[in-house]
């Protein structure tokens, strides 16, 4: 049997186990309001309801760009959309205007940066191909300089710019929107 001293120094150790213990479960919890699948990389992941999916995307190692830092102006994070729409917030305003100018439809196509998904089913998306995000930070360092050489999209093999010209926001657009 315990005398004093011993319960009162067990019922201490019992006391600061029940107050971390909840702190561990909502460490736990913190990510367990929606699920986000990236098909191509067969990756499936939680996140919160105040994370957008580019966080949750760069939490998960998946290398996108956000050229503009997140702001929904360049559109180097769009990603496409392949199930789950509904469980997106709303179209802003400003990322209709980015993914027009990228010829990509608000329907099939969301700014990573801009949006955040809701509780539900599983969002399934598809960012851009390696080689496209990599072609997108090589365009962005010559954005308004001369190509050294002939550059053609990595996908479809389209010349996008030849070697000598200027590397311009449209040819951007081009790359983007394919």
């Amino acid at each position: 049997m315990l005398n004093n001293s011993e319960l009162g120094h067990q019922k201490k150790h019992i006391a600061r186990f029940q107050v971390k213990s909840p702190k561990i479960l909502a460490t736990h919890n913190k990510y367990s309001m929606a699920q986000i699948c990236i098909e191509s990389l067969n990756v499936h992941l939680k996140t919160s309801k105040d994370e957008t999916l580019l966080t949750s995307l760069k939490r998960a190692k998946v290398s996108l760009e956000a050229v503009c830092g997140g702001k929904g102006y360049c559109g180097t994070c769009s990603v496409r959309i392949n199930s789950g729409s509904q469980q997106l917030s709303p179209v802003t305003t400003q990322e209709i205007s980015t993914l027009n100018n990228l010829n990509q439809s608000p329907e099939d196509y969301r700014l990573s940066c801009q949006v955040k998904v809701d509780d539900g089913e599983e969002v399934s998306c598809q960012p851009p191909t390696e080689a496209l995000v990599k072609l997108t930070q090589i365009f962005s360092r010559l954005k308004d300089r001369c190509s050294p050489r002939d550059i053609k999209h990595p996908i479809t093999g389209e010349l996008l710019v030849r070697a000598g010209g200027v590397v311009t926001h449209n040819v951007l657009e081009r790359l983007l929107s394919s």
